[in-house]
């Protein structure tokens, strides 16, 4: 053996442990599986059609070249639908839950400080993401959530137990339509970036909130906490309202014990439904800006 192989072979154990010290999830196995064809991982799970009827109304003078029918399209209002939850498993592969979770444990033990799970997961397990385990809320020293892009539908109310978090920036990720009243437990949450046309009663083109009297949501731990007081009761009310978080107003899905925690929730801004509500298209918003 010459020296210098003798050399790298002595220092490696060295490199490896300057590498986990550096990248703290260094040692996850992530490389995709054989039997996945690379080029799908760029475009699965990354549609949502909640509000197609509108980019479809947006787009009606589309190739129509009469005055009279323009005239006429002109004058026609937009009609929304009935809204509904997306109703996903957590994730569409075991395989990116079990990575997920792992990512999320070490963060929380190592103290990490920043996350971005599209740079640390493979494409293909990270669109396969519906939400994040509801262990995020162990992760006391995280003070940066990147969810750019991508495909969770839903952020676990656990997030709460993020106290250290700044920035959260879920930008592009358009299946996210809604937040967890917990959000605004963070208390130093400061700095945002989300897709705001893709949220709930956007100012931009109002579409409605799922009526909660017909779609309730159901929490993966199954058990019933109070937003705002945190008691545990056998049911709970939920309600939408409209806050500032950060750098944006977002729409907040809020279970309340009592009529004395629903009137703890603040008046939404102005250009909003004002008081929290049960959502439905019987709910009248403000005109679209």
């Amino acid at each position: 053996m010459s020296i210098l192989r003798l050399f790298m072979e002595l220092i490696k154990p060295l490199t490896r442990k300057k590498e986990a010290e550096l990248d703290p999830f260094a040692g996850i196995n992530m490389s995709t599986p054989e039997d996945v064809d690379a080029q799908t991982c760029l475009t699965d799970y990354r549609k949502c059609d909640c509000f197609n009827e509108y980019y479809i109304w947006e787009n009606r003078f589309d190739g129509v070249e009469s005055d009279k029918d323009l005239a006429r399209m002109k004058n026609t209002p937009m009609v929304w639908p009935e809204t509904a939850f997306h109703v996903d498993p957590p994730s569409q592969s075991q395989r990116a839950w079990d990575i997920a979770c792992e990512i999320i444990d070490i963060t929380a033990k190592k103290d990490v400080k920043e996350l971005n799970l599209g740079k640390i997961m493979d494409r293909h397990d990270y669109m396969a993401l519906n939400t994040l385990p509801e262990t995020i809320g162990e992760c006391k020293a995280l003070e940066r959530l990147v969810l750019y892009g991508s495909n969770i539908s839903s952020i676990p109310r656990e997030i709460s137990g993020c106290v250290s978090l700044k920035a959260f920036e879920p930008y592009t990720s358009y299946r996210l339509h809604w937040f967890p009243y917990e959000m605004t437990k963070c208390r130093h949450l400061s700095n945002s970036c989300i897709s705001t046309r893709a949220l709930y009663g956007n100012y931009k083109i109002r579409p409605p909130f799922p009526n909660l009297s017909i779609h309730r949501w159901e929490w993966p731990t199954g058990k019933c906490y109070c937003s705002v007081c945190g008691g545990e009761a056998a049911c709970m009310e939920q309600y939408w309202t409209t806050q500032p978080v950060a750098a944006d107003v977002i729409p907040l899905l809020v279970s309340v014990c009592s009529n004395a925690c629903l009137e703890k929730i603040g008046d939404s801004p102005k250009d909003y439904i004002k008081r929290p509500h049960r959502g439905g298209l019987q709910i009248e918003q403000p005109e679209a800006i």
